[in-house]
């Protein structure tokens, strides 16, 4: 499928031309410039991380991630950049804050959902909500717990090109947004971020494999569908009691082919009747 993917889309001129910005980089080779590349489809509001092959191109996907750009789509612009200044906390516009703030075009940056202070109980948590569909007012919004993977991994100096394409959100697929149910209260917190000070790591559910061969690895067989590969998942509560499967649904969302043998990432959203949301990315073995 991925293959499939490269031969019919823009991305071979979109990551040659990552390659030769790269390259161009004083005294840096494109390999020694960095080991990622951040892609940003505009039109499908979701960010997918390369790194690189043996030849130095961005052609091997690693993982992505849901996002918001502007409301106004042209607010964030098309083309090919850097990553430069890094920032834990960031004062936005509206008086408000982002967290792991990373910026790439001038006044453009990927940070968090703004907080209304720099402190992690100060979350817009309506907007959070909106995460999946043009919201900033120009930024690329994302989700702490992912946010926070890119700002620890991909160093100054990644590359990151915003391209448009609706067809397609990238060669792994976009993952689904996780929602705050804002009546437990808990709407100023991001839940996706694992911290002790976090009250929601006390309340999200925690995902399972019913059958797991110790590689943490879904391993299925040619022909399976998705509503049998969700047979594979379960769910315990905080406190590791099961969750019985008429109490959740289950979404899984991604790039793969039940009926080619391969490798695959794969996302599961699990969501229980009461509002709670769980996360995670697989590895998908079809054999």
């Amino acid at each position: 499928m991925l293959k499939k993917f490269f031969k019919k889309s823009r991305w071979t001129a979109i990551l040659a031309a990552v390659v030769v910005c790269a390259s161009m980089m004083p005294s840096m080779s494109a390999k020694a410039a960095s080991p990622y590349a951040l892609m940003v489809n505009r039109a499908a509001n979701c960010v997918t991380v390369m790194s690189q092959a043996a030849d130095g191109q961005y052609t091997v996907p690693v993982r992505s991630f849901v996002c918001s750009v502007g409301a106004n789509p042209e607010d964030t612009p098309l083309g090919v950049y850097s990553t430069s200044d890094y920032y834990e906390w960031r004062q936005l516009f509206g008086n408000t804050y982002g967290r792991y703030a990373i910026r790439f075009n001038g006044h453009i940056l990927f940070h968090s959902v703004p907080y209304t202070a720099p402190s992690v109980n100060t979350l817009l948590g309506n907007s959070f909500n909106k995460l999946g569909e043009g919201a900033s007012a120009g930024c690329v919004r994302m989700a702490v717990n992912d946010l926070k993977w890119i700002y620890d991994n991909c160093k100054a100096g990644t590359p990151v090109v915003v391209y448009d394409d609706a067809t397609n959100p990238g060669p792994i697929g976009k993952p689904s947004s996780v929602k705050i149910n804002m009546g437990t209260g808990l709407g100023n917190y991001d839940p996706t971020e694992v911290a002790a000070y976090n009250p929601w790591i006390n309340l999200n559910p925690v995902q399972y494999l019913k059958q797991d061969a110790g590689d943490g690895i879904l391993h299925v067989a040619t022909y399976t569908n998705a509503e049998k590969l969700k047979e594979y998942i379960g769910l315990k509560d905080p406190s590791g009691n099961e969750i019985e499967r008429w109490n959740y649904s289950l979404e899984v969302n991604g790039n793969y082919d039940f009926n080619t043998p391969g490798t695959y990432v794969v996302w599961i959203t699990a969501a229980t009747n009461s509002g709670l949301y769980s996360q995670q990315q697989y590895t998908l073995q079809v054999q």
